[in-house]
This record gives structure tokens, sequence and C-alpha cells, in this order.
């Protein structure tokens, strides 16, 4: 009799695990159908919807399109505009892509005081600080 459970524990594992997989890729289909039909016209061509898309396969759809995209794009072009202002980068040329660098490559409150970092070696998002 425990072995018949055993069986039947493990045809359930492996059904899920199957089941798993067929969701994620179903994630990036949705994702590769929308950007097609952007490019073939069928929808609006919007870049910043086509990257955000393909974060939301890789995260099988736990992101909010305005929530976690756009606020967050909005949020740190405030934040860049405000220091671009405040370090007079305006004198400059090119003191827009020195307030974009700096963002990025410098802590401030606007990053967290964390530099965006990546990691060479295992490439994976649980890294993040």
């Amino acid at each position: 009799m425990k072995k018949v459970w055993l069986y039947i524990l493990f045809l359930y594992i492996q059904l899920s695990a199957q089941a798993q997989s067929k969701i994620a890729e179903d994630y990036y289909v949705s994702a590769f159908n929308e950007m097609s039909d952007m490019l073939a016209g069928r929808d609006n061509l919007s870049i910043k919807r086509a990257v955000f898309l393909a974060e939301w396969a890789y995260y099988e759809g736990k992101l909010d399109y305005y929530i976690d995209f756009c606020n967050e794009i909005d949020r740190i072009k405030t934040f860049i505009r405000s220091f671009y202002t405040a370090n007079k980068l305006q004198t400059y040329k090119t003191g827009m892509q020195m307030a974009i660098t700096s963002y990025m490559v410098s802590p401030y409150s606007g990053n967290g005081y964390t530099p965006y970092t990546y990691d060479f070696e295992t490439f994976s998002i649980d890294n993040e600080p």
C-alpha cells in the first residue's frame, strides 16, 4: 500500500513540475505575441512596453506594468532631473548623461544608496541587494 502512495506522490510531483514549466513558457509566448503585434502594426509600438514584457515573462507575470515599471521609471526620472538641476549640470552639453551615470554608479538616496552592479559569476536575480 505504501508503494502505491509513493507512486501517486511521485506522479503528482512530476505532473506539477511539467505544469509549472508550461506556465512559465506561456508567459514568454504571451510576451512574444504582444511584441510581434507591435512590430506588425496591430498594436502601438512601444520600446518601454517591450522591455517590460521581457521582464514580466522572466518573473512569470509577477510584475505590474504601471506599479512596478512605469511608476519606478517616473521616480528615477524625477530624481535624476532634480540631481541635474541641483548640481547645475545644465551648464555642460553632456550634463544629463553625467546625471544618469552618477545615478547608476554612485550611492544616492534615489538609488537606495546602492549603485547598480552586475554579478558576472551567477547571473542570478537572487543575488541583488
